[in-house]
């Protein structure tokens, strides 16, 4: 079940009007830094994590992200990794030698904070962009454009990598995610399976 769990918080984890000239612009200034993100072909990103509900925070964790274009990238935890070769997405438990993998049948929404990170054009194709304040936007789902995501929150900075925050929202629960550090340089990312690991395909 706490794979489940795991598995499911992850995967919460990726045409505007001419008549509202608020929101074009809106989409413009996004469509900006997202062009910049695509410009950059490898990143690493240290993060901290939260998990909450209307109650307050249930799960506080750290992690940091590789990232190689076009989709090749491995999100790491203290207990746990997931990792994609652009075509699998696969759930890496070392503790129970077991592993869950799954085709990406739909790259934005089951990973959208890749698909954000890496300035992926998809995200403004499906979401309606709002500006709360400056550096601050406000994404909402397109009707039947992505799957259990109700809200998106991204929180941009002037400074170094241009994505300082996002929160994805569900019916359930949502996803705050944080980051503190960012390198370009060169590496290798290890999406290799170890030997003796159980897979779990298509769950």
């Amino acid at each position: 079940m706490k794979h489940k769990i795991s598995i499911l918080i992850f995967s919460l984890t990726f045409v505007f009007s001419i008549s509202n000239p608020q929101r074009l612009l809106c989409s413009t200034e996004l469509k900006d830094i997202f062009n910049n993100l695509r410009k950059i072909k490898q990143w690493k990103v240290e993060f901290d994590e939260e998990v909450f509900e209307q109650k307050g925070i249930i799960q506080r964790k750290s992690g940091d992200i590789q990232f190689q274009a076009p989709l090749t990238f491995r999100i790491s935890y203290k207990n746990s990794y997931i990792i994609s070769d652009g075509n699998l997405l696969q759930f890496v438990f070392p503790d129970k030698k077991k592993v869950y993998t799954k085709k990406l049948s739909d790259s934005v929404s089951e990973n959208l904070i890749i698909q954000i990170l890496s300035g992926s054009d998809e995200i403004i194709n499906f979401f309606e962009i709002n500006s709360r304040k400056k550096g601050v936007y406000e994404l909402i789902p397109k009707e039947n454009s992505i799957k259990n995501v109700s809200k998106i929150m991204i929180y941009t900075t002037e400074i170094g990598f241009p994505i300082d925050k996002v929160e994805i929202f569900s019916k359930e629960i949502g996803i705050r995610m944080k980051v503190k550090k960012v390198s370009y340089k060169n590496f290798n990312i290890d999406i290799a399976i170890p030997d003796g690991f159980e897979e779990v395909k298509d769950f």
